[in-house]
This record gives C-alpha cells, sequence and structure tokens, in this order.
C-alpha cells in the first residue's frame, strides 16, 4: 500500500491557483511592510550611551538583587502555573504536571550525574529520554492503543533526530565548545567532557519536548476520524489526519523557532554590531548550534507526523 509521504505540489485548477497567488501576494507585501517600517523606526532612538570601558559601571539589575524575594516570586509562579494547568487541564493537567516533575527528576537525578561521572552523553540521554517519554505520555494519558501509537511514533522520530543531528553537526563542523558555560564547565569540574556529544544531548531533549505532543495529537486525530466513520480505509484515514498534521506541523515548526530565537535574542543584537556581512553567522558557534538544535528538531517533528499517522491508520482502519 502506498502513501503519498511526499506530494509534489501541483496546481489542479484556476481556484487553487488563484489561493497560491494570493499566498505569494501576502509574502510580498509582508517583506516590503517590514522593510519599510525598518527605515522607518530606526530613526528612532530611545537608548541611552553607556562607557563600558568605565571600571564603575555595573548594571542596575546586578546590583538591585533580593534573592528572599526571588525566591518566593518563583515558587509563587510554580504554583500558579500548576494552579492554571489543573483547572484547565482538569485530571489531565494534573498528571501533566506529576510527568514534568518525574521528568525533572530523570534529568537532574539520573542523567546529569551519570555524564559526570564519565557515562557517554548520547546513549545516555537516548535513554532517559525514552524514559521521559514513556512515562509521561501513559501518566498523562493512560495506556491504551492511542498511547502505544503515539509512543511508537516518537521513538521512531527521535532515532531520526539523533542521526540528523549526528551527521550534520559534523557537516557543519560544529564543536559544542562556543558558550561561556562550557569553558565555565571544564574550568571547575576540570573534567574532559566531549562537549559535541553533551551537544547532541541537547539537541535530543529538545526533541523530547515537542514528539509527545504532535504524536499525540496525530493518533488522536486518526482515533477520532475512525470513530465518526468506521467504513474509512487506512489510505482515507492516513489522507484526512494528514491534513490536521500539515496545518500542526507548521504551526509547530513556527514555535521551535521562535523558542530558540528568543532565547538567542542577546547573540542576535551583539550580531547587529559584530556582523558586518550576513554570512559572518556562520563564523558564530553559538548560532549555529541554535541552528542545529532548530533544524534537527524541526526535521524530527516533521518525520513524527507521517510515521505515526501512518502507525495510526493501520491500528484503527478497518483494512480494505
Amino acid at each position: 500500500m502506498k502513501f503519498p509521504l511526499i506530494k509534489v505540489f501541483s496546481i489542479k485548477n484556476k481556484k487553487e491557483l488563484k489561493r497560491i497567488a494570493v499566498k505569494l501576494l501576502t509574502l510580498v507585501l509582508s517583506f516590503v511592510v517590514i522593510y519599510l517600517l525598518k527605515l522607518l523606526l530606526t530613526k528612532v532612538s530611545f537608548t541611552d550611551s553607556i562607557d563600558l570601558a568605565d571600571p564603575d559601571y555595573i548594571p542596575r539589575e546586578l546590583v538591585d538583587f533580593d534573592i528572599e524575594r526571588r525566591t518566593y516570586a518563583f515558587l509563587g509562579f510554580l504554583v500558579f502555573f500548576a494552579m492554571i494547568a489543573v483547572i484547565i487541564g482538569r485530571w489531565q493537567g494534573f498528571a501533566s504536571i506529576i510527568g514534568l516533575i518525574l521528568s525533572a527528576f530523570t534529568i537532574y537525578e539520573l542523567m546529569v550525574p551519570l555524564i559526570l561521572k564519565g557515562w557517554h552523553p548520547i546513549p545516555l540521554t537516548f535513554f532517559c529520554g525514552v524514559i521521559i517519554i514513556t512515562t509521561t505520555i501513559f501518566i498523562s494519558h493512560g495506556v491504551n492503543k492511542k498511547t502505544v501509537v503515539a509512543l511508537s511514533g516518537s521513538f521512531f522520530s527521535l532515532f531520526t533526530i539523533l542521526a540528523i543531528s549526528m551527521v550534520f553537526r559534523s557537516l557543519l563542523q560544529i564543536s559544542g565548545y562556543s558558550s561561556e558555560d562550557t569553558f565555565y564547565l571544564l574550568s571547575m569540574s576540570q573534567l574532559d567532557f566531549d562537549m559535541g556529544s553533551v551537544l547532541i544531548s541537547g539537541v535530543i531533549l529538545s526533541g523530547i519536548g515537542i514528539l509527545d505532543d504532535i504524536t499525540l495529537t496525530q493518533a488522536s486525530v486518526v482515533h477520532e476520524l475512525s470513530k465518526a466513520n468506521s467504513h474509512l480505509d487506512t489510505r482515507k484515514l492516513y489522507s484526512k489526519a494528514m491534513n490536521v498534521g500539515k496545518d500542526h506541523a507548521a504551526a509547530a515548526i513556527n514555535s521551535i523557532f521562535w523558542i530558540y530565537a528568543a532565547s538567542s535574542l542577546p547573540l542576535l543584537l551583539l550580531a547587529s554590531y559584530d556582523f558586518a556581512e550576513p554570512h559572518d553567522f556562520l563564523y558564530n558557534g553559538s548560532f549555529m548550534e541554535d541552528a542545529l538544535r532548530t533544524v534537527s528538531a524541526s526535521i524530527g517533528l516533521m518525520f513524527a507526523i507521517p510515521l505515526t499517522t501512518i502507525l495510526a491508520a493501520l491500528v484503527y482502519s478497518k483494512r480494505k
């Protein structure tokens, strides 16, 4: 049985051609508006100049700091998060909090100590990732066909993320030694870490955070479609569920990008001063590390959707 994993773009009628033209026009107008805003707004500045060479200069935020206040505020922040999760998600919200606590426990009490003891980070992180995905999915959604399908799709996709990140880390010549935290770790621990492997471990962890959401959603979509129409065969179930999956993938990829863009905002601000040409980004190790995480996780996500959808369609369909 053939599945349209990759569809070649085709224009079937004038209505579809018109829709594509509208999208292209919207894209062009967006770039024009953004460029015009840049020309207009960059002429206005609200920042004050500072003399970084002044030995007495210290940012106020580093001085005006109350650790007791921060502690209570942080605890209140976590309690507020848990309350919202339980109020909106009810039992599943509570179960997700338990799964989150278990995930943090697995990372900080199992994975991190073993890496510090000299265990290889990549297989160890993959093993911990399997534990985290399995426990969080089963705790939040129970043990049933849907969660087993989602779990299977997650495992295959995790392998994809691992393979892609290792291949492109080698091709892009990313060492993993670019951040200040890396040098602090090496100087404080006096241990010989393979920071390239630690980088790949981070990529695996970043993939774990999105896979359970994607795979569970696709498995649920197929399940609900099969309940709504029990006569759908495997191919039709796959096709209908992928219509939802494509929208979900587009939104999730944007979410991944913006998460990493937000975490890299200081780097982007620095780039505007330090990089004379756009290709100067290629010389910055931190930027390349973030790019490796973002793109590898996105590719894993794209593989997770059709893989999980196929598995779910095979499980829930009336095969014809």
